[in-house]
């Protein structure tokens, strides 16, 4: 059998904003893929996701050397394994507390492989953490999962939903209306790219002023535009 036990195996990076990072699992290291989001707040990072590699998913930024900020917290999207089984390796974890349970039940349920002795810091509607020069809100969704939230940076005008939002999807509108409430945003047409096997129709960008840049297929960062 070939070994998986080496980053380059597990995980891949690549900078898609002066101050933020995304970070692929891979596969076969990895079965069921995630992409997590390294942000710079400040003096410090947080990670959204934590992917379900085996390997320290805390020690492969370090080893990078992308930042020299250190990595203090994990914001989970939801509570699926794929994008929990890292959270052990940070120092603080933030999840709608309705998914602690789910975020450390393994899919193979094989606990012994994962560093699940953490606690959680539990977010809500309407939540801002208070990362210093980056603020980050809290919307509940729960369509994709109960736990689920979107993160919005309002500041860089980046919004991070795990596997939440696709093409057509109805939690699109509303939450670009949740967010874009009182704000006088220009409609605008999405600069989006969506899963390759999706048809035309399918693609197609919806008229809403939050929806402009989908990273990829499996876990979504949206730009918004004013």
């Amino acid at each position: 059998m070939v070994s998986m036990n080496t980053f380059e195996d597990n995980f891949d990076i690549r900078k898609i904003s002066p101050n933020t990072w995304v970070i692929g699992t891979k596969y076969p290291a990895t079965p069921w893929g995630c992409d997590c989001y390294l942000l710079e707040c400040g003096d410090c990072c947080v990670l959204i996701d934590s992917g379900m590699s085996k390997l320290n998913i805390h020690d492969y930024i370090l080893a990078t050397g992308v930042t020299e900020k250190p990595v203090v917290a994990v914001i989970n999207t939801h509570s699926h394994f794929d994008h929990t089984g890292g959270n052990g390796y940070f120092p603080k974890v933030y999840m709608n507390p309705v998914g602690e349970k789910g975020a450390k039940t393994p899919f193979d349920g094989n606990k012994e492989d994962y560093p699940l002795d953490y606690e959680i810091t539990p977010v809500h509607e309407g939540d801002i953490l208070p990362f210093a020069g980056r603020p980050l809100e809290i919307y509940e969704i729960g369509a994709h999962n109960p736990a689920s939230i979107a993160i919005l940076d309002r500041k860089n005008r980046m919004l991070f939903t795990g596997d939440e939002l696709e093409a057509k999807q109805d939690e699109a509108q509303t939450l670009a209306d949740r967010i874009t409430a009182g704000e006088d945003f220009e409609t605008v047409k999405a600069n989006y790219t969506a899963d390759p096997e999706a048809t035309e129709e399918e693609t197609e960008p919806s008229d809403t002023s939050v929806v402009v840049k989908k990273e990829n297929a499996t876990s979504a960062v949206y730009k918004a535009i004013a």
